[in-house]
């Protein structure tokens, strides 16, 4: 069987229960993917579980956490930001989503981006990028004291003739479309009118 799940301890539960009993258990061999990293503890909570970790055959990260439009615009699927994140402080578990998400983004593009961010009224952006920064970099720690030079590779290999990508973090008080769209000048105002002539 195959398992696709969010690394949370009600998935991993939820798991569980198919083999709660070892004399009918719901499949033979087992193959477990989460959508983002998963934490040592819910690692540790399947371990445990005799009557799971003997049916194991594949326990992967699929750095999935996040929706692609196209190759160039994603977002991170968290319709209700805007309700939930302002005008207050911002919690912990939502910056750690976001963190977690943007996480998984870098690593699928075998990016490590130079993190920019907006600072306004309230840290929202600077918590996120820091956040995000640190985490990123133990990734890099964990990886330098790897013995695996191959996985080393694979995870953050890019062409070194590339640019480093640049990463803003920017928050609703910041509107991104509007330079982009169009210019306002008057050069720009002669070439729509003129037909490009």
């Amino acid at each position: 069987a195959l398992y696709f799940l969010t690394p949370t301890m009600t998935s991993v539960r939820n798991l569980q229960k198919d083999f709660k009993d070892p004399k009918r258990p719901q499949y033979g061999n087992i193959h477990i993917f989460f959508s983002s990293e998963v934490p040592e503890q819910l690692v540790r909570q399947l371990a445990q579980d005799p009557n799971v970790v003997c049916r194991v055959k594949t326990l992967k990260d699929m750095n999935l956490n996040f929706i692609m439009h196209d190759s160039a615009c994603f977002h991170c699927g968290r319709d209700r930001d805007i309700v939930d994140l302002f005008p207050g402080p911002i919690p912990q578990p939502a910056v750690d989503d976001i963190v977690s998400r943007l996480v998984c983004l870098c690593v699928s593009m075998k990016q490590q981006p130079l993190i920019r961010f907006l600072k306004s009224g309230n840290d929202h952006c600077e918590r996120v990028a820091r956040e995000l920064d640190t985490r990123l970099r133990d990734i890099f720690q964990k990886l330098g004291d790897s013995d695996k030079p191959a996985e080393k590779a694979q995870i953050f290999s890019r062409d070194r003739a590339e640019p480093t990508s640049v990463l803003l973090i920017l928050d609703r008080s910041f509107d991104p479309a509007a330079p982009l769209v169009h210019d306002f000048g008057y050069e720009a105002l002669a070439y729509d009118v003129l037909d490009g002539r």
